[in-house]
């Protein structure tokens, strides 16, 4: 039988084992990717921004009629 790899994955250079790095990444890179959104989700956030200015017109609306004289026929 051949050597069990570790937990971790981390072996001697040569054994046949990728050598994993688990080391944090700069918090720099990590902003710069996190802010490099996809079409998907550019297309969540505009859905999510189209709901939320409905809801605001809807809630404007329902706030105006308060004050909406009302006729009596």
């Amino acid at each position: 039988m051949g050597p069990f790899p570790s937990r971790l994955g981390l072996h001697i250079q040569g054994s046949g084992y990728f050598v994993l790095d688990y080391t944090q990444p700069p918090r720099r890179e990590t902003t710069r990717f996190m802010l490099a959104f996809g079409k998907l989700e550019w297309s969540f956030v505009a859905v999510l921004v189209i709901l939320v200015g409905a809801a605001g017109v809807f809630a404007m609306f329902l706030f105006l009629q308060l004050f909406r004289g009302h006729s009596r026929r």
